[in-house]
């Protein structure tokens, strides 16, 4: 990470250990200060890559993925602690910082690593500047982080809300150095949990087709969150916690640590914000990271619960309350649409008005809990056999008209005499059984939506007329 006003030239720093490296990571700059740390004489190091000289090996996909991550405009590499490896494999404890800067051939970037044994009293005050300054930069980079998250979804119509997530779960994946960070939502029962949304870093592979089929009682993040809607730190000290599943992906080296991060709304757990990662060196939040990456969380289920919410108003505005089925408004606007692109297209269109035979007889003998119990049957079993883009509604009481897009005369009889012997052998717990009768009529030049339901209810009429439990098409009266 940089570090404001940390900009000391190179030649003046003997006796702190300061290396350069490109974006492939091979040293270009090595000081005699890294040679009396890391053992490498500077002709020894130039040229390698740091991973080979200093990093072990259990940390190295972990590093390569960060910094490729900072050279392509991602987060900067944060300053921390780090345990490398020496020439003769000695651990060396040391905090290292980075800076970036952009050389004549490409990105440059510049670490300093100072010592964590053996120091001398203004070492350790240096470290000390170092840590202040760094925690107050990472502290401001994030807060600036969630400060965008929180305008995009804002700003934000429903529909973007799921690239939004996409966005956001970049941007804290990069600034945490995290392999994964994903979005787990609960299914509605609280049973399955589902990762709807996840960015990895270079080289990790994806684990969303992996988590489909896990049940929520096996992930003890879900179980922990719903007991205390808490930030969850995982890693192999809980191991003995956690359950068989998550054991075994320690075990496989899939999950070395994780960061849960609750998702409530509507007084409800519905899933967690996760990052985590295979690296044994994961980086842990402390209390005020954790805090700004909570709110980012919250901010998200925020965004969640306006979706929902918008979405449930949508349904409800376009469907009957009672069966599901489209209503009235909706299908009107539906049936111009479709009015209009035969016109333009010549394409083919039916409707079918149909309802069913003696239904007041059935809430006058049973009740109008079971006529309610019928009309939703009924709904459900039209919407089985009909196709996406054929669109149901519930016209009023017992009447239901079927619009079917690019459908030929002869395939609107055959759907509508299919409909009929549906319903005439279906079991709707009603003595005799139900039937309905349905009124056909198709689509010619210059109709419009008026003509068409018209001509459609003088066939259902007609239907009616002739005994019912029939299907009449419009001009074959």
């Amino acid at each position: 990470m940089p570090i404001a006003n940390y900009q000391l030239p190179l030649e003046n720093m003997h006796h702190i250990p300061v290396q350069g490296y490109d974006a492939q990571r091979r040293v270009i700059y090595w000081n005699q200060a890294s040679e009396q740390l890391y053992g490498y004489r500077a002709e020894e190091a130039l040229g390698n890559t740091l991973e080979a000289l200093i990093i072990p090996e259990q940390m190295r996909q972990h590093v390569v993925n960060a910094i490729k991550n900072w050279v392509a405009g991602g987060a900067p590499v944060t300053t921390q602690s780090l345990t490398l490896k020496h020439k003769d494999g000695s651990p060396v404890r040391v905090v290292s910082s980075h800076t970036l800067y952009m050389g004549r051939t490409g990105p440059e970037i510049y670490r300093i690593d100072m010592a964590l044994d053996g120091q001398t009293k203004p070492q350790q005050w240096a470290i000390r500047q170092v840590r202040h300054e760094a925690d107050l930069y990472h502290r401001n980079e994030l807060e600036e982080i969630v400060h965008q998250i929180s305008t995009r979804f804002l700003s934000r119509p429903i529909e973007q809300i799921d690239g939004s997530i996409d966005w956001a779960l970049q941007r804290l994946g990069g600034f945490t150095q995290s392999a994964r960070c994903y979005l787990i939502l609960l299914s509605e029962d609280g049973q399955q949990i589902h990762r709807t949304h996840e960015w990895c870093a270079e080289g990790i592979a994806p684990r969303s087709q992996d988590l489909q089929t896990v049940a929520s009682s096996e992930l003890t993040s879900i179980v922990h969150l719903g007991k205390h809607p808490q930030p969850y730190w995982i890693d192999q000290a809980k191991l003995p916690e956690l359950s068989e599943l998550e054991r075994q992906w320690f075990a496989q080296g899939l999950l070395h640590s994780g960061l849960s991060l609750p998702i409530v709304y509507n007084e409800r757990l519905h899933g967690f914000l996760g990052m985590d990662d295979p690296s044994s060196d994961r980086h842990r939040p402390d209390a005020a990271e954790l805090r700004l990456l909570q709110v980012a969380a919250d901010i998200i289920g925020a965004a969640l619960a306006r979706q929902a919410l918008e979405m449930r108003l949508r349904y409800e505005a376009n469907h009957d309350t009672l069966t599901g089925a489209f209503n009235r408004r909706w299908f009107r606007n539906m049936l111009d649409h479709e009015t209009q692109q035969s016109e333009l297209h010549g394409n083919d269109l039916a409707l079918i008005f149909f309802d069913i035979d003696h239904f007041k007889s059935v809430n006058d003998q049973h009740g109008y809990h079971v006529g309610d119990q019928v009309l939703c049957q009924l709904v459900a079993l039209v919407n089985q056999r009909i196709r996406r883009s054929d669109v149901l509604a519930r016209w009023g009481g017992e009447e239901f008209i079927l619009l079917l897009p690019e459908t030929s005369r002869e395939d609107a009889r055959h759907i509508a005499e299919m409909l009929r012997q549906v319903v005439g052998t279906a079991d709707f717990k009603v003595p005799g059984g139900l039937t309905i009768s349905l009124g056909i009529t198709y689509y010619e030049s210059g109709d419009n939506a008026d003509r068409l339901i018209r001509r459609a209810d003088a066939a259902l009429y007609a239907a009616k007329n002739q005994g019912r439990n029939r299907s009449i098409t419009h001009g074959l009266l």
